[in-house]
């Protein structure tokens, strides 16, 4: 309660504050010390006057010092934590965090029949593009891409890298239909993007899979292997597609039978 306090207290208002605490608990030692030891009251004036004097000099160079360390700590325990969540490539969150709020999401998903849906999503022939033009070249792609599927997302949409080239959409309180539509709008605005590695433009399209909680499901690793597949079929089914249900959705709106 005390460190948080200090971390966001105005600092002048802090140092004034904590100067006169400590002075006023050093004039109340002394005095009690005084009395205690039947100390003659000219020796309890000089005392009080350098119990009071002493911390109002010394305090406020000390608690500045320590409030500086403090919230130096402070920043940096955030900057760790923050590291821990996040891709250091994209910016977005990594597999870790995901998991974590996809877990709690479809706690409540299961607890009050919430509606939650999943995209994931890979780059085509990612493997291809990094043999012909460079692991830089990849690693560019990587980052436009997710800020043309970030324009497409909700405050409350959680993105995430997934791993490598894949990356994952959790969409609390979404149905099948809107994630659907979700991944049409993102796999439109990856395949418009404008992707460069020096000077030259570079195609790129993702396959997505999308799947919704069900209440028969009971974790949310069900619904992870449901997407995969989904996304699988996608691919296999030539690329460029959302992969969802007993539909695969192409690039032209239509769709034909998957058998999944």
């Amino acid at each position: 309660m005390l460190f948080q306090w200090l971390t966001d207290v105005n600092s002048i208002y802090a140092v004034i504050l904590v100067s006169l605490v400590t002075a006023l608990g050093s004039e109340a030692l002394t005095a009690i010390l005084m009395v205690s030891f039947s100390a003659p009251e000219r020796w309890v004036e000089i005392g009080l006057a350098i119990a009071t004097v002493v911390p109002l000099v010394l305090a406020p160079v000390i608690v500045a010092f320590f409030l500086q360390m403090i919230r130096r700590l402070e920043r940096a325990r955030k900057l760790i934590a923050e590291l821990a969540m996040t891709d250091m490539l994209t910016g977005i969150y990594n597999r870790r965090y995901f998991m974590v709020e996809a877990e709690k999401e479809f706690g409540k998903a299961q607890r009050y029949n919430l509606p939650l849906s999943i995209i994931l999503y890979d780059v085509d022939r990612f493997k291809a593009l990094n043999d012909t033009f460079g692991h830089s070249a990849g690693d560019e792609v990587l980052r436009a891409l997710t800020s043309a599927c970030a324009r497409c997302l909700r405050s409350s949409d959680v993105f995430a890298r997934y791993g490598g080239e894949e990356f994952a959409i959790l969409l609390p309180l979404t149905d099948g239909e809107a994630a659907r539509g979700l991944a049409e709008r993102v796999r439109k605005e990856v395949e418009q993007m404008s992707a460069y590695h020096e000077s030259v433009r570079l195609p790129v399209t993702i396959s997505l899979g999308v799947a919704e909680f069900q209440p028969s499901k009971v974790s949310f690793d069900e619904m992870l292997k449901e997407a995969d597949k989904r996304l699988y079929a996608a691919k296999t089914n030539g690329r460029n597609r959302v992969g969802s249900g007993a539909m695969i959705y192409s690039m032209s709106g239509t769709g034909r039978e998957t058998g999944l």
